[in-house]
């Protein structure tokens, strides 16, 4: 056994030692809590000042937050290179730090303004993507960067530096081999070789910023919402747009737009509710109607591969699965309590996941319009803040991956 710590009321006490933190309530005859997570050795462990919660760190080099009364994990921190020896809560519950045999002494605001430094993302992470094989995923955060992981592992493999502003879009092509990248406010893209690391190229002048992108068939081509209203598709590897249109008469009315997995079919949603279909390559709207989805203003759209069904998410936790074809809806599903903020589709279109404003992560099924599973992230300190940001999953569709404000990511094992 190593690492004890007492509650701050002394009703409790936990011990760590092999990969399990025992939580043991002190004069009374009660089996003690175990919290399951650690891979290794659990050297060191601290409860929080208010006793809610407790933080763990050992042999397998990450920091672990756990909730105590629902003996679930809520945080976990990478960065050290060796051991986590210590690890202790500042006064006032908003820090954690942890000292390591690698040397180091880490900080970690709980808060999700900074993180650790190098290594990682020091600001909130604001996107994610996996490549179409699975072995590489990337993160852009609110410092600028770009991080390039082995999804395996979670091994860090590239830095990528040069934007000027927080990432806001990225998408690796359809062959793995390109990763592209935007920022708010840059008019621009940068395209990274996954080989080296190093930048390929920048497509410059696209007229505004990019908040969303796709793959195009093939490893050469990108689709972007080139706000507010124009779609383009993108030569990555000439550097140049290949197509333009304007897909919406009132640009100011948008909210959201997604693509299809293959970049062929774009849907835009708006503050009034309706979403409107276009095909991207013919630059052809597809039919006359336009889906009155929702009387709320529209916060995410996600299509299936197939291009029959649409998700749409609204301001008020509501959303609705939509044949395409016969314009009707096949569910309405109360998703959260506070708006939508994020939507993904799983690459066989049987299930999607939404991120609550509340913070918990729900995956759906498509289908049945029932839940499969939920993640619950709230913390007390973040309460009225986002913690996860958005969501994407692996190619195999068996974990989702998270963009998180404290800048880490989590990959979720689905059912």
């Amino acid at each position: 056994m190593s690492g004890l710590a007492f509650s701050p009321d002394s009703n409790r006490l936990a011990t760590g030692g092999d990969t399990a933190v025992m939580i043991w309530q002190l004069n009374a005859d009660t089996a003690p809590v175990r919290l399951n997570g650690h891979t290794s050795v659990i050297a060191s462990v601290a409860f929080s000042p208010d006793g809610r919660h407790l933080v763990s760190g050992g042999a397998d080099r990450i920091v672990r937050v756990w909730e105590v009364q629902t003996q679930s994990e809520v945080h976990s921190f990478r960065g050290h290179k060796n051991w986590v020896s210590s690890v202790a809560y500042s006064k006032d519950g908003y820090f954690i730090v942890s000292a390591g045999v690698d040397e180091t002494l880490k900080v970690w605001e709980l808060g999700g303004k900074t993180g650790t430094s190098g290594y990682g993302h020091s600001r909130e992470v604001r996107a994610v993507v996996v490549s179409p094989d699975g072995r590489l995923c990337a993160s852009g955060a609110a410092d600028n960067s770009v991080h390039v992981w082995e999804t395996a592992t979670g091994r860090e493999l590239h830095t990528l530096t040069g934007h000027n502003k927080p990432i806001a879009a990225l998408i690796f092509t359809a062959d793995s081999k390109l990763l592209v990248s935007a920022a708010n406010d840059e008019k621009s893209l940068r395209v990274w070789d996954m080989a080296t690391g190093k930048e390929a190229r920048v497509v410059a002048d696209l007229g505004n910023d990019v908040p969303v992108l796709a793959a195009v068939p093939g490893g050469k081509r990108v689709a972007a919402w080139v706000a507010s209203a124009q779609v383009d598709v993108i030569d990555v590897v000439e550097g140049k747009p290949v197509l333009t249109f304007e897909a919406h008469d009132k640009p100011t009315q948008i909210t959201c737009l997604t693509f299809s997995s293959d970049g062929s079919m774009a849907a835009i949603g708006g503050q009034d509710g309706k979403v409107r279909l276009w095909n991207v390559m013919t630059k052809e709207k597809l039919g006359d109607d336009i889906l009155a989805t929702t009387p709320n203003g529209l916060t995410d759209l996600a299509l299936t591969p197939d291009k029959k069904t649409l998700v749409a998410a609204d301001d008020k936790g509501e959303v609705k699965v939509w044949d395409i074809d016969k314009r009707t809806a096949t569910h309405t599903i109360k998703t959260s309590p506070k708006k939508v903020i994020a939507l993904a589709m799983s690459p066989d279109g049987k299930h999607f996941a939404t991120v609550g404003e509340e913070n918990v992560v729900r995956l759906w099924d498509v289908a049945k319009g029932t839940e499969v599973r939920a993640w619950d992230f709230k913390t007390p300190w973040r309460a009225d803040k986002p913690f996860v940001r958005t969501v994407a999953f692996t190619p195999d569709g068996k974990q989702v991956l998270t963009a998180n404000a404290n800048a880490t990511l989590y990959l979720l094992d689905c059912p």
